[in-house]
C-alpha cells in the first residue's frame, strides 16, 4: 500500500474509534469517510490495513475484537467535509466582505422550538447500529444515518474462504499433476479466481441493492430522506465478520443453484451466521423459470380483472361510449396492471368488442370494433405497460340482447408458452437474506423456521404500508425467481432507520416507496 493511502487513515490508539482524514469531495454529494477510503484503496486495502494496525495495537490482546470495533467505528465517522478554514484577518482599512446569509429553510416549522429541535437533529452524526439483526430474525449488518445528506450506509462484513471441488487431487497426486503441467483450475481455486469472485460479488451486490428506493419523512415540516448505500466489507478475520462464507468450486459450465445462507442466530443470537456459495453464483441466468413466472403473472392479472369487475363491460344501444361503471372498472384494473414488478413479463391484454344482432350487420361490426378500441384506449391512456390488443368480433347472439352490447377483457394465455427471458442471479438473491429478507418462492408452514420468518416479515411489510408478497409463487422479485429489488425488500432497513432516528422520527414518520 502506498504512503499516500496510509496517510489517508489516522488509526488512533483507542480500540473503539477510527478517525479518517477528511478529503475534499464535491459539495453536492459528500460521502462517508469509509467509502472514500474504500474507493481509493479498495476493500482488500482497507481490510489489510485494519488487520495490520489491529495486530500491532498493544492496548488489547484480542485482535478480533479490535477489528470488529474499528470497522464498526467507521460507520460513525462524520461525512467527509473539510472544515472551513479560519477567515484571514483583513489588512487595516480594507473592506471585509460580510458572510453570505444562511439559507432560509423552505420547510421551517411554525413552532420555533420544533424548528430548533429539527435543526439539532439535522446536525447529528452519531446515529448508528452495529451488528443489527432485523426483527424478521435473519440478517445482520452495520448501518448509520446522516440526516444532513440523507446518506444511509449499510455494511455487511463477510469473510470468504474457498473450498476446492471434491474431485481435486491432494498431496503427492496434486504435486505430480502440477509437475506434469496439468491445468487444475477447473477443480482447484487459484488466487486470481478468488480475487475475481470477491470483486464480482462486491460489485454486483452494490449495483443491485443500493439506492433502489428512498425513505422519506412524512412528519410535518421535517424534510428528511434516507437513501441506503449498501456495501460488502471483506474482512480477513472470520470472527470479525457478520457472515462466514465458504465458496465452493464450480466444475460444470452451468450455475450450481445450491447456495444457501444459514442463519444460526435464529436459535442463538450470539452465533455467527454462515453461508455456502458457489463460484457460478456471480452469473446471471437469462432464462430462469420463465414459464412459471409468466403463468403466475397472468394469474395475477386475471385476478385483478375479476376484482375490478372488468371482464365484461356493457354499452348503451348503438354507443361506444364507456358507461361510468365501465370506466371505473378499467381505471381500477389499470392501477393493478401498473403495480406489476418492473421486470414482470408483459402479458398482453386482449379486448374483444361485440354488438347485438339487431340492425345492419356492417354497422354493428364497426360498432363492436369501436367498443373494443374505446376500452383499450382507457387502459393505454392510464399508462399500462402491457400490450393492449383490441379486436371487433361483430354482432353475436339474439337481437336486442343487452349482454352482447359489450367488450370483454382477458389476459393472453398463449404468451407464457413462449416467454423465455426471465432473469435471475444467485449472488444478489442470497445477499438479500443477509439484509433480513426471506425466500418468497416457498410458502412455508408457520411452525417452521422459514414460516416464522415469513410471518414476521409480512407483519413488517404491512406496518410499512406495503403489499405482502405472494409466497409460494415464482415472480420477478429478487427474493423469488427474478432480479427486482422491490420496496418491501427495504423494510428491514426502514425498521433500522426508525430505530436510529427515534424518538424524533419513528416508524410511522418514515414512508418507504
Amino acid at each position: 500500500m502506498s504512503s499516500a493511502a496510509f496517510s489517508a487513515l489516522d488509526l488512533r490508539r483507542s480500540t473503539h474509534r477510527v478517525t479518517v482524514a477528511r478529503r475534499t469531495e464535491p459539495a453536492a454529494s459528500p460521502l462517508p469517510s469509509f467509502f472514500s477510503l474504500q474507493r481509493s484503496i479498495g476493500n482488500q486495502g482497507v481490510t489489510s490495513l485494519l488487520t495490520r494496525r489491529a495486530a500491532r495495537d498493544p492496548s488489547s490482546g484480542d485482535r478480533t475484537a479490535v477489528m470488529d470495533s474499528r470497522v464498526g467505528g467507521l460507520l460513525r465517522d462524520e461525512l467527509v467535509q473539510r472544515q472551513a478554514a479560519p477567515a484571514a484577518t483583513a489588512p487595516s482599512g480594507t473592506a471585509v466582505t460580510p458572510p453570505a446569509p444562511a439559507p432560509t429553510d423552505p420547510n421551517a416549522c411554525p413552532d420555533a422550538n420544533e424548528q430548533k429541535r429539527k435543526e439539532k437533529f439535522r446536525a447529528r452524526t452519531d446515529m448508528h447500529l452495529s451488528n443489527h439483526i432485523p426483527s424478521t430474525g435473519i440478517g445482520k449488518y452495520d448501518t448509520a444515518y446522516f440526516p444532513k445528506t440523507g446518506k444511509m450506509p449499510v455494511i455487511v462484513r463477510i469473510h470468504f474462504s474457498f473450498k476446492d471441488d471434491a474431485s481435486a487431487p491432494t498431496g503427492m497426486a496434486r504435486l505430480l499433476r502440477r509437475l506434469r503441467g496439468d491445468n487444475l483450475s477447473n477443480v482447484i481455486w487459484d488466487d486470481t479466481q478468488k480475487k475475481d469472485y470477491i470483486d464480482q460479488f462486491v460489485a454486483r451486490v452494490h449495483a443491485r441493492w443500493s439506492a433502489k428506493h428512498t425513505m422519506r419523512s412524512v412528519k410535518s415540516c421535517w424534510d428528511f430522506v434516507a437513501v441506503p448505500d449498501i456495501n460488502v466489507l471483506v474482512v480477513p478475520i472470520p470472527a470479525a465478520a457478520h457472515f462466514a462464507v465458504t465458496v465452493h468450486k464450480s466444475v460444470g459450465p452451468g450455475i450450481d443453484y445450491k447456495s444457501a445462507v444459514h442463519n444460526e442466530h435464529l436459535l442463538n443470537p450470539s452465533a455467527q451466521p454462515t453461508a455456502d456459495f458457489w463460484q457460478s453464483d456471480n452469473r446471471e441466468e437469462p432464462n430462469f423459470n420463465s414459464g412459471s413466472v409468466a403463468t403466475n403473472e397472468r394469474t395475477r392479472i386475471e385476478a385483478a380483472i375479476t376484482a375490478a369487475s372488468a371482464s365484461r363491460l356493457l354499452f348503451e344501444v348503438n354507443s361506444d361510449a364507456l358507461k361510468p361503471d365501465a370506466a371505473a372498472a378499467l381505471a381500477k384494473l389499470a392501477t393493478a396492471l401498473n403495480a406489476a414488478n418492473p421486470s414482470a413479463p408483459l402479458i398482453p391484454i386482449l379486448i374483444e368488442g361485440f354488438a347485438s344482432a339487431d340492425g345492419d350487420a356492417g354497422h354493428n361490426a364497426d360498432l363492436a370494433r369501436r367498443r373494443a378500441q374505446r376500452a383499450a384506449k382507457a387502459l393505454t391512456d392510464a399508462g399500462v405497460r402491457q400490450p393492449v390488443r383490441a379486436t371487433g368480433k361483430g354482432p353475436v347472439g339474439a337481437p336486442h340482447d343487452v349482454n352482447n352490447r359489450a367488450a370483454t377483457v382477458a389476459a393472453d394465455r398463449t404468451f407464457e408458452t413462449t416467454y423465455a427471458t426471465n432473469r435471475y442471479s444467485v449472488s444478489e438473491h442470497e445477499f438479500g437474506h443477509m439484509l433480513g429478507n426471506p425466500d418468497e418462492y416457498s410458502n412455508a408452514a408457520a411452525a417452521t423456521p422459514l414460516g416464522g420468518v415469513q410471518t414476521r416479515y409480512s407483519g413488517l411489510v404491512t406496518s410499512a404500508g406495503l403489499t405482502v408478497p405472494s409466497f409460494g409463487q415464482d415472480t420477478s422479485s429478487q427474493m423469488s425467481a427474478g432480479v427486482d429489488v422491490l420496496p418491501e425488500h427495504y423494510v428491514t432497513l426502514w425498521e433500522a432507520l426508525a430505530k436510529m432516528t427515534s424518538p424524533d422520527l419513528g416508524q410511522a414518520d418514515w414512508s418507504l416507496r
